[in-house]
C-alpha cells in the first residue's frame, strides 16, 4: 500500500428475491419484515446505514404499511437510507428487450423522485447473471452513473477488472463500475471473517473496498450481531471501517485519475438459464412486443383522432411485466408455483395490451374511408419502414380476389381455416406492402382472381420448395434440410445437412452452474414423414414430422413468392428429462464471424462452442465459394421469436430450443433417485425461426428489420364498407436511413406531447432525416454508432427536441 489506511465501506443491505423458491405473496411479506427490521436498527444505532433497491418493494410498503413508508422517507432525507438501483426490480440483464431496461428506470426513477425527492445514482444488479453491452448507455441516460454487480465472478471471467473500473458500452458511454469481491449477503452472526476477507482483496493502487453484509435472498438484512461485530473489528484500528452506502464509495473512487476501462458485455454466469423454461421467455417476448405495438397504435389514434391515450393502463401493464423480469423468474430458475403466479401476471399484461391495441385499431378503422366493392381488409404496420410481409386473415372470401386501394390486383391464396366448420369460414394468405407506421386497405371481392400468375412462380413437390430466391430440399428419411441453394448468388448455403434437431445430455442443475458448453450429443430426431401441405401463388409449405424417444416434432417449412427468406414454424411435444434440444445449422463459409443481437444492439462473439445469450437474431458471415468458383463474403442470419441462447463452433450454429432440468435444482444438492421431481419444458410448445441467406454483411440484408417483423407482425383487421375522413393508405413517418429504427412512440409522461425513441442498428455514425407529416414536422439528427435517442414531439406548434430517457425537461 502507499501508506494510507485501508477503508472498508460497510453496506448494509438485504438482497430480496421477491419471487424464487417462494411465491410473490411470500416475497411481499419478506419485504415488509426486512424494511421494518432495518428501521428498528436505525433507532438503536444512529450510525447505521441501509441500502435498498427495487421500486416495486417500496410501492408494496406504501400500499400495505403507509406509516412505515413515511418513516423510511424520513430516513432517506437524513441520508441513512440509501435508494439504489432506480429500477422496478433487479432483472435479468440479457433477456429483456432494450426498451424494458428503459422502462425499469423510467417508472422506477420517477417513482423515487415523486415519493422521496431523490433518484438513484448507482445501478444495482448484484445477483443478475450477466450484463449486456448496451447497459452503460441506458444507465447514463437514466441518471445512473455508477454500477455495482457480483456475477460473473472473477473465477468466471478474469478479463473484467477485479474491483473498480470504467465500464464502457458499445456507444462509448461509461459508468463507474465495481465488482463485489465477496458475496452480497452474510449470516446473521459475527461477520469479522467476512470483513477480513474483504480487506485481503484490496490491492494497490486501491485503498478502499465495499463490503456488503446482511442476511439475503429471503430477506432479513443486517442484524444486531452483524453491527456489533463490525464495531468490535473497527476497534482494532488497523483498518478504517465506515457504515456507508455504494454512493459514498463511488464518490471516493471517482477521484482516482487512472482507472482501468472494460469495454462491452460482462458475461458469463449460469449459461443454462437462457434456455430454461420456454413459456416464461415466450410470454415475456410476446408481452414486450405487444405493449410497444399497442403504444404506437394508441399514439396514432391520439394523434389522428384525438382519442384519449390509455396511459394508466399501459403504465400498470409495463410495471407488471417488469416485475416478472426479476432475474430468477425470467431465467427459469424458480419453483412451479412461482410460474403459476407469473403466468397469471403475463395474462393480465397481454390482456391489457390486447385491449389497448384493439381499441386503437377499431377507432382508426372507423374513420378510414373503406367504401367500395367487397370486404375491406385493413393492414396496420407498426414499424418505421415500409414492410412487405405475409399476412393471414379469416372472415373473407377465399375463392374470390384481392386488390389494393388503387384497384391493382394482389396475389392471394386460400389456406386452411383455424376453424373446422366447412366452407363458410375461410382464410387467405397474401403479401401486404404497407407504408411505415401506417396502414393500407385491401379489398376482397367475390370476383375470380384475374391476375395472371408470374412466369417465375413457386415450385414445390413432396421434398422440394423453390422461388426466385432459393431452392430448398428436405431429406425424406430424416427430415433435415439437405440443401439450401441461393439462386441469385449461386452458392450452397449449407455445407452439410442442417436444421438437425440434436438432443444433448444435460445433467447440470437448473442454472447449469460450472458449465460452459453443451456438446455431449445423445442423438437426433428421425423417422421423418415429409409432406407437401400447401402450394399456391403466394406460399408453398412442407410439413416435416419426426420423433426422438418419447418426443415429437412438427416443422412447417415455407417460402413465399417474392420474399428472400425461409420461414420455419415448430411445434414440439417434449417428454425428456436432463436433456437439451438444439437445432444445428452448418453454414458453408470459411473464416466465420459470429454476430449476435443484444438489447438495442449487437455484439461479435467467438465461434468456440460455448453457450451464449442472444436476443432476436444471430448471424454467421464468412468467405464462401460460389458454384462458378468466385470467392465472396456471404452469410446466414437466423431470427427467432422467443429463444435466447445458442452456441457456435467453427461454421456450425446451434440454436438452443429448450432444457429439461428439474425446477429450481441448485448444486451442490444431489437429486434423490427415490423422489419424484417436476421437470421444466415438458409437453407442447411453439416457436418460429426465419433463415435469411445473404451476400455480404448482414446489414444490407435487413436482418434487424426482418427480426422485428417476425416478432411484431402486421395487424390485420376485417372491416365493413363505410365513409371516413382518413384515406385508404396512410403513413405517419418517413425515416431516410435504413440503419435507424423507431422503437417507441408513446405519450409523454408529463404532457400531451409525444415521445419517440430511435436507435442506430449498424454500429456506424449516420445522419438521419425524419418526416412526421401528420404533425407537419421534420427533424434532422446525427447518431453516433449504437446511439439511442429520445425525442419530444409537440402535437401542434413547437420544435422537436431531444429528451432524456426519464422524460424530464432538460435544464437550460
Amino acid at each position: 500500500m502507499d501508506g494510507r489506511k485501508i477503508r472498508i465501506y460497510m453496506v448494509g443491505n438485504a438482497h430480496i428475491d421477491p419471487i424464487w423458491l417462494w411465491s410473490w405473496q411470500e416475497g411481499y411479506r419478506v419485504v415488509r419484515s426486512t424494511f421494518r427490521k432495518a428501521l428498528d436498527l436505525m433507532k438503536e444505532f444512529n450510525f447505521f446505514v441501509f441500502t435498498a433497491s427495487s421500486a416495486a418493494f417500496y410501492e408494496w410498503i406504501e400500499v400495505s404499511e403507509p406509516e412505515m413508508f413515511r418513516e423510511a422517507g424520513r430516513r432517506i432525507k437524513e441520508g441513512r437510507w440509501a435508494v439504489a438501483g432506480g429500477w422496478i426490480v433487479e432483472p435479468d440483464c440479457n433477456i429483456p428487450c432494450g426498451e424494458s431496461f428503459v422502462r425499469h428506470a423510467l417508472y422506477g426513477q420517477r417513482y423515487f423522485r415523486k415519493k422521496f425527492g431523490v433518484m438513484a445514482v448507482t445501478g444495482f444488479n448484484v445477483d443478475s447473471f450477466g450484463h449486456n453491452g448496451m447497459l452503460p448507455q441506458i444507465l447514463r441516460k437514466c441518471g445512473l452513473k455508477n454500477y455495482v454487480f457480483m456475477r460473473p465472478g472473477l473465477f468466471e471471467n478474469k478479463e473484467i477488472p477485479e474491483t473498480a473500473f470504467w465500464w464502457e458500452g458499445h456507444d462509448g458511454s461509461r459508468v463507474l463500475c465495481y465488482r463485489l469481491p465477496l458475496a452480497y449477503c452474510t449470516s446473521g452472526g459475527d461477520i469479522t471473517d467476512h470483513i477480513d476477507r474483504t480487506v485481503s482483496k484490496v490491492k494497490p493502487p486501491f485503498t478502499e473496498a465495499m463490503c456488503f453484509y446482511g442476511v439475503g435472498d429471503h430477506g432479513g438484512g443486517p442484524t444486531r450481531e452483524n453491527i456489533l461485530s463490525i464495531l468490535r473489528r473497527r476497534e482494532k484500528g488497523d483498518v478504517e471501517i465506515v457504515f456507508s452506502s455504494p454512493d459514498e464509495f463511488f464518490s471516493r473512487v471517482r477521484q482516482r485519475p487512472r482507472l482501468p476501462v472494460f469495454h462491452g458485455e460482462m458475461q458469463h454466469h449460469a449459461r443454462g438459464c437462457y434456455s430454461a423454461h420456454s413459456e416464461v421467455k415466450r410470454n415475456n417476448r410476446r408481452a414486450e412486443e405487444l405493449l410497444c405495438t399497442a403504444e404506437k397504435i394508441a399514439s396514432a389514434a391520439y394523434l389522428l383522432l384525438g382519442k384519449e391515450y390509455p396511459q394508466k393502463d399501459l403504465t400498470r401493464a409495463w410495471k407488471n411485466l417488469l416485475f416478472t423480469q426479476f432475474h430468477d423468474a425470467l431465467c427459469g430458475t424458480s419453483i412451479p408455483e412461482a410460474y403459476e403466479d407469473i403466468r397469471n401476471i403475463h395474462g393480465e399484461v397481454l390482456n391489457t395490451g390486447g385491449t389497448v391495441l384493439n381499441k386503437g385499431v377499431q377507432a382508426i378503422a372507423s374513420k378510414i374511408n373503406t367504401e367500395g366493392e367487397g370486404i375491406p381488409i385493413i393492414v396496420f404496420n407498426p414499424h418505421s419502414w415500409n414492410t412487405v410481409s405475409p399476412v393471414e386473415v379469416e372472415d373473407v372470401n377465399g375463392e374470390g380476389s384481392l386488390t389494393d386501394e388503387n384497384g391493382q390486383a394482389v396475389l392471394m391464396q386460400r389456406v386452411k381455416s383455424s376453424a373446422n366448420v366447412g366452407d363458410w369460414r375461410q382464410r387467405i394468405v397474401f403479401v401486404a406492402d404497407v407504408p411505415a407506421l401506417g396502414y393500407r386497405v385491401y379489398r376482397n371481392t367475390s370476383k375470380k382472381n384475374s391476375l395472371t400468375p408470374p412466369m417465375e412462380g413457386l415450385v414445390a413437390s413432396d421434398n422440394l420448395l423453390e422461388n426466385e430466391w432459393v431452392r430448398l430440399e428436405i431429406d425424406p428419411a430424416n427430415g433435415y434440410i439437405k440443401r439450401l441453394y441461393d439462386k441469385r448468388n449461386r452458392v450452397e448455403v449449407f455445407s452439410k445437412d442442417s436444421c438437425i434437431p440434436v438432443v444433448v445430455e444435460d445433467p447440470s442443475d437448473t442454472w447449469s452452474h460450472g458449465v460452459d458448453e453443451f456438446r455431449s450429443d445423445a442423438g437426433t430426431f428421425g423417422n421423418a414423414k415429409v409432406k407437401l401441405v400447401e402450394k399456391g401463388p403466394v406460399r408453398a409449405t412442407l410439413r416435416v414430422e419426426s420423433s426422438y424417444n418419447k418426443s415429437f416434432m412438427r416443422m412447417h417449412v415455407s417460402i413465399y413468392k417474392g420474399l428472400p427468406y425461409v420461414e420455419l414454424r415448430f411445434s414440439i411435444n417434449w417428454n425428456e428429462q436432463h436433456k437439451m434440444l438444439k437445432l444445428s445449422f452448418t453454414v458453408n463459409v470459411d473464416q466465420p464471424v459470429l454476430t449476435s443481437s443484444i438489447p438495442y444492439g449487437w455484439a461479435k462473439r467467438p465461434c468456440n462452442g460455448e453457450e451464449e445469450p442472444m436476443h432476436k437474431w444471430v448471424d454467421m458471415t464468412g468467405r464462401i465459394m460460389s458454384v462458378d468458383g468466385e470467392t465472396k463474403e456471404y452469410g446466414l442470419s437466423i431470427c427467432n421469436d422467443c429463444k435466447y441462447s445458442y452456441d457456435a463452433k467453427g461454421s456450425e450454429i446451434r440454436i438452443t430450443v429448450l432444457r429439461s432440468p428439474p425446477y429450481a435444482h441448485h448444486q451442490p444438492y444431489r437429486l434423490d433417485p427415490s423422489q419424484t421431481y417436476s421437470y421444466i419444458d415438458q409437453g407442447w410448445q411453439d416457436f418460429n425461426l426465419m433463415l435469411i441467406p445473404h451476400a455480404g454483411s448482414w446489414k444490407p440484408a435487413y436482418t434487424v428489420r426482418r427480426a422485428e417483423e417476425l416478432n411484431s407482425k402486421p395487424i390485420v383487421f376485417v372491416d365493413y364498407p363505410h365513409k371516413g375522413i382518413l384515406p385508404p393508405c396512410c403513413s405517419l413517418i418517413q425515416v431516410n436511413q435504413d440503419s435507424v429504427i423507431v422503437s417507441v412512440l408513446k405519450k409523454h409522461e408529463d404532457s400531451g406531447k409525444l415521445v419517440m425513441r430511435l436507435y442506430e442498428t449498424n454500429g456506424e455514425e449516420t445522419e438521419v432525416r425524419i418526416n412526421l407529416p401528420f404533425v407537419g414536422k421534420k427533424f434532422k439528427a446525427r447518431f453516433k454508432p449504437f446511439e439511442i435517442k429520445t425525442l419530444l414531439i409537440p402535437k401542434a406548434r413547437g420544435r422537436i427536441k431531444e429528451l432524456g430517457m426519464l422524460e424530464f425537461a432538460r435544464r437550460k
